[in-house]
């Protein structure tokens, strides 16, 4: 066949050269015999089969005109490499600056292309060291393509379709950085007053802000007339959420994360806080324990019932967090959005561990800590320790699903 196939499947020596000329002419001749066999045949294996291309454009790419200088001690890097990773039958060919490509007959298709990326995953640590993060987009990229399409008429590299291949490779890693993140699921809410404000970098929940007069779809309720529900009524609006919510549960067990359920202080008493305890009768030891948590948004007024009130809830939820609206008690604050300053926190009361899906609020876990954090309300803070987190660097915050209020 010639041309690119000769190249692929020249002889090689183990520092990468080509073999070396044999003086004794019987021994030529035999070798050569020999290599003519082994070589048609891998040809005829590769060519009805697949080449696997190692590609350093994105290499080339991110160091822009330092490239030309680099491009040399690239390519040698880059053979010694992939020479240490060849077998018997193998072969390989550097066909241009950015690209070098693999013949990998006598395997399966699967087998070899996991063959390949595995070689361009060393040469990427060879070549990159630390900067090489594969879990990202690699640098190097290895891509398979079917020789009939790989090969023009006079057996060389159609240098389009595989750059081609390539570039599909690349899009597969960059395409999904590049789209827009979602938040993360909405806690169920009591209320559409309550909005999640989320970090799109880490896609988790931080806090929340008031929506004000609007409705779930975002029109203004000026012209209708709301009504106060009675603490009886909210205590039972909170049971049949907290029920809707628990469909969830097995789902975040499976996730190996925790179920986080807001109810109100206000319907932490009598009537309300016996719907609530039934509501969650039937949450099993291990996902109380381990995968169900209760947020209780309280007012300051709420606190001395709040902390009697603790024990009794913690009985059938395995964490239970208090937040408090930050906008009235604290003339500092500007912003009067109800949003959690567990992570502000953590100083003066060391109440803010970190970590879980709980990240975004403070936790208390026992009656007495919860005494100590409420007593005296803002008491405990002074000065600019406390401050509403900025907003701007905060994610789009969108409107409930109503279905998330009515389960």
């Amino acid at each position: 066949m010639g041309g690119f196939l000769d190249r692929l499947f020249r002889r090689q020596t183990n520092d990468g050269q080509a073999e070396e000329k044999n003086d004794d002419p019987t021994r030529a001749l035999e070798g050569l015999v020999q290599t003519t066999d082994d070589i048609l045949q891998r040809q005829e294996e590769v060519a009805s089969g697949k080449i696997y291309v190692l590609s350093l454009v994105s290499v080339r790419e991110h160091m822009g005109e330092d490239w030309e200088r680099f491009a040399q001690r690239a390519a040698r890097i880059c053979e010694s490499c992939i020479q240490s990773h060849m077998e018997e039958g193998d072969g390989f060919s550097q066909e241009d600056e950015d690209l070098f490509v693999l013949g990998l007959p006598g395997r399966d298709d699967t087998h070899a292309l996991l063959r390949a990326r595995e070689i361009a995953n060393d040469v990427g640590y060879k070549l990159l060291g630390s900067h090489f993060r594969p879990d990202q987009e690699p640098l190097i990229l290895a891509a398979d393509v079917d020789m009939k399409d790989a090969l023009d008429a006079k057996g060389e590299l159609r240098f389009q379709v595989v750059r081609q291949a390539v570039a599909k490779v690349r899009k597969a890693f960059v395409q999904p950085q590049q789209k827009k993140p979602k938040p993360p699921p909405v806690p169920l809410h009591v209320d559409c007053r309550f909005l999640p404000m989320w970090e799109a970098k880490t896609e988790r929940i931080v806090g929340y802000r008031t929506r004000g007069r609007l409705d779930l779809d975002g029109r203004p309720l000026e012209d209708v007339e709301i009504r106060k529900m009675t603490q009886e009524q909210r205590g039972r609006l909170d049971a049949a959420l907290i029920q809707a919510a628990l469909i969830h549960l097995p789902d975040a067990a499976k996730k190996e994360c925790r179920l986080v359920v807001p109810v109100y202080g206000s319907s932490l008493h009598g009537s309300g806080l016996k719907a609530i305890r039934a509501a969650l009768a039937s949450v099993t030891i291990v996902h109380r324990e381990f995968h169900l948590a209760i947020e209780v948004m309280a007012e300051p007024s709420d606190m001395e019932r709040i902390s009697e009130m603790l024990p009794e809830l913690r009985k059938q939820a395995g964490r239970v967090m208090v937040r408090l609206p930050v906008g009235v008690p604290v003339p500092a604050i500007a912003d009067p959005a109800t949003t959690d300053l567990g992570h502000e926190w953590h100083d003066p009361l060391r109440l803010a561990p970190k970590g879980g899906a709980t990240r975004y609020l403070w936790q208390v876990s026992d009656s007495k800590g919860l005494a100590q954090a409420l007593n005296a309300g803002y008491g405990l803070i002074s000065g600019p320790v406390l401050k509403a987190p900025p907003l701007d660097h905060l994610g789009p915050v969108g409107a409930l699903p109503k279905t998330q209020l009515t389960g």
